[in-house]
């Protein structure tokens, strides 16, 4: 009797969010329109986990895209960052080049780690008690 296991969906999934998500929307066929469609997502949000802006999501989130991908939302959660690990000592250190971010976002900015282009993008929001703030999310468009 063969005793050897069969392959299964989740062996070969990756390590990150980002990856994670985009193997499995094209195992399903499905274009980023198509996925944020079908987890009444907006593109905007199925582009920011793709690209590793998003490192955790939120729990409404996470049920939204497992029902759509047609996984155990385990599947997504086992590959988060949370937001206190994704940082650390890192965010202390651009502090900095965050507070000049807010002040002119529209600058041209290089990594600190690799001296290529950020991306970065500015929303306008609201917290649960209606006050106005800014998300910042940037990213290294090389590191």
């Amino acid at each position: 009797m063969d005793t050897s296991r069969r392959p299964h969906l989740l062996d070969a999934l990756p390590l990150t969010l980002a990856q994670r998500v985009q193997v499995l929307r094209q195992r399903k066929h499905l274009t980023q329109l198509g996925l944020a469609e079908k987890a009444n997502l907006s593109l905007a949000a199925i582009r920011d986990i793709e690209s590793g802006l998003d490192l955790f999501l939120a729990t409404a989130v996470r049920l939204k895209l497992a029902r759509a991908l047609g996984i155990n939302p385990g599947v997504l959660k086992v590959v988060e960052r949370p937001v206190d690990d994704a940082g650390g000592d890192d965010a202390a250190r651009h502090l900095p080049l965050l507070i000049q971010v807010l002040d002119d976002p529209e600058a041209g900015y290089t990594c600190p780690d690799c001296s290529e282009r950020l991306v970065i993008r500015c929303f306008a929001r609201e917290d649960m008690n209606e006050t106005p703030m800014t998300e910042v999310k940037i990213h290294c468009s090389q590191c």
